[in-house]
């Protein structure tokens, strides 16, 4: 994995922040591989549906290059067991790797 501990402690800080206790916050594509070499963070938050909405999408990423001064990060969410699961969330659950997990159902 090409993220520093404390980065990743920042990122499961602040989705806990914006998001709620309930969320999973995943990291995948070049980051989560330590051969590729690409520079951006890509992310995946899994909250449950109830507590989706994309206004916390854009608060998340907005403080999250705030935090990392500018760095490019991407944010893919994903409603926690909602159906139809789209393909994309299975070609990311190939290659990720969890950063924190708080969710708890209800």
């Amino acid at each position: 994995m090409r993220i520093a501990p404390s980065a990743a402690q920042v990122i499961k800080e602040t989705a806990s922040t914006v998001f709620g206790k309930r969320v999973a916050v995943w990291l995948f594509g070049s980051r989560s591989d330590d051969v590729l070499k690409g520079v951006d963070i890509d992310l995946c938050i899994e909250i449950p549906p109830e507590d989706y909405a994309y206004a916390k999408k854009l608060r998340f990423g907005g403080e999250l290059v705030k935090r990392f001064g500018g760095q490019k990060i991407d944010i893919v969410m994903n409603k926690i067991d909602a159906l139809p699961r789209l393909p994309i969330y299975d070609a990311l659950s190939a290659k990720e790797i969890r950063l924190g997990m708080n969710f708890s159902k209800k």
